[in-house]
């Protein structure tokens, strides 16, 4: 059974409009028309899957009768591959230049984003610039953003966050090796390792990757409670930046979210679709449901930084 989410790119509970996005990004780059001669055969056989996969999930019907046999056959949802490779394989093609230099126009800092984006995937960059000339939801960039590139990297390196940011700064400090390799071994593995577990063997093999070690700690005096945590810095100014961009209320989802799971002991998840969406956790065995304004209130509330 074909796994159309893999197809696509996107992940099972992924929205319409991320799934007409995706299917737009993917068509840009292997229609027929737009490669050259020698990549014509394998382009047309791709846009065949690609048709395929988007007549099945844009359909609510075939959708639903998909996810009954999907989840039967248990196809491995996180769909851990080498993507690295495929990506390569085709020439690269333009978008809607014209619209999304309007775009830019108006909202300079998705000259930015974009850049960072190709750093991890180039198919995230097509991918951010269609959902967003569709959506037309400039306002919220930034958090689109976090959510197309956290679909991605829960695809290809899990469901552990301390994990998919790290690889995220390895891809932004061009680590690209480092970061194949940690997908080759949750390829293997799938979630039961951990960060802890990969970090010293991916230093080992590249030493100058240290650089991308996560640089919060977590310091207990005597058991894990708000009240008795204590953060202390590493070699860099990273958490007084990271507190300073709390308080003004322009940090990023996924950093909000492993802070808070520290502090807390706990883990976060998010539930709901993008407009409503909140993040559900565990205390002291009490299962709380807030909205992200609320973690950022109690991780203001509870930071003490030992100098």
């Amino acid at each position: 059974m074909k796994d159309y989410y893999r197809v696509l790119g996107v992940l099972r509970n992924a929205e319409e409009i991320v799934i007409k996005a995706a299917y737009k990004a993917l068509a840009q780059k292997y229609h027929p028309d737009r490669v050259p001669d020698h990549e014509k055969d394998s382009a047309t056989l791709k846009m065949m899957e690609i048709n395929e996969a988007k007549d099945v999930l844009l359909d609510s019907r075939k959708r639903s009768d998909y996810n009954k046999k999907y989840d039967d056959q248990n196809v491995d949802r996180q769909s851990f591959g080498s993507e690295f490779q495929e990506r390569e394989q085709f020439s690269e093609t333009s978008l809607k230049d014209d619209d999304w230099n309007t775009a830019v126009g108006y909202y300079p800092d998705l000259k930015k984003i974009i850049k960072e984006l190709s750093l991890i995937s180039t198919n995230l960059t097509n991918l951010y610039k269609n959902y967003m000339l569709e959506s037309k939801r400039y306002d919220e960039r930034h958090e689109i953003r976090e959510d197309i590139e956290n679909d991605y990297l829960t695809r290809f390196y899990g469901d552990d966050q301390k994990i998919r940011l790290y690889v995220k700064k390895l891809l932004l400090k061009n680590f690209k090796f480092a970061a194949i390799a940690i997908n080759k071994d949750i390829l293997v593995m799938g979630n039961s390792i951990t960060y802890k577990q990969i970090y010293p063997k991916i230093e080992k093999k590249f030493p100058d990757a240290k650089i991308c070690r996560l640089p919060i700690e977590i310091q207990p005096k005597t058991r894990i409670t708000p009240s008795t945590i204590r953060l202390r810095r590493i070699d860099d100014p990273y958490l007084d930046h990271f507190i300073s961009k709390l308080e003004r209320d322009d940090v990023g989802l996924t950093e909000v979210c492993i802070l808070f799971g520290a502090i807390f002991n706990t883990d976060v998840e998010p539930e709901g679709d993008r407009d409503f969406r909140t993040y559900s956790f565990i205390i002291n065995g009490r299962r709380y449901n807030e909205d992200l304004k609320y973690l950022k209130k109690k991780l203001i509330e509870n930071l003490q930084v030992q100098n």
